[in-house]
């Protein structure tokens, strides 16, 4: 089942907690800047390849976080992996319209990084992106 909304809402709180845990981990790679899709930034693995320069991700707007969200409220929370496989290069990623990023937003050559996404507002929709910690 995808985590996407398919035209109904979920009944409950408890529905809208089994549809997360159901999503899928979608992959892709870049090469140049670009701007993610829902489906790959939402529970999604983004590698970067060698590229021979330094590549800028935007992340989507809270507006499209929030709608692809089956139930979204407040302190619902997703993961996003970054792999940026380039030896050379820093691989940035850019918070969207209402995506507000906390802590490092980088990949460094050759690392990983770990974020976690949190809805801060539905209403007026609004995301926290949190960079955690660098992964090996």
């Amino acid at each position: 089942m995808s985590h996407f909304r398919t035209g109904a809402e979920p009944a409950s709180e408890g529905e809208a907690i089994q549809i997360l845990e159901q999503r899928k981990l979608t992959e892709s790679s870049h090469a140049a800047d670009a701007t993610l899709t829902v489906d790959q930034f939402i529970d999604g693995l983004v590698t970067l390849g060698a590229v021979g320069a330094g590549v800028a991700l935007t992340t989507p707007t809270a507006a499209q976080i929030v709608a692809a969200l089956p139930g979204a409220m407040v302190g619902m929370s997703f993961d996003f992996i970054a792999v940026n496989a380039d030896n050379d290069q820093v691989l940035t990623i850019t918070p969207g319209s209402g995506v507000t990023g906390v802590g490092t937003l980088t990949v460094a050559a050759g690392k990983n990084r770990q974020f976690k996404g949190v809805i801060t507002n539905v209403g007026t929709p609004a995301v926290k992106l949190l960079g955690l910690a660098a992964l090996a």
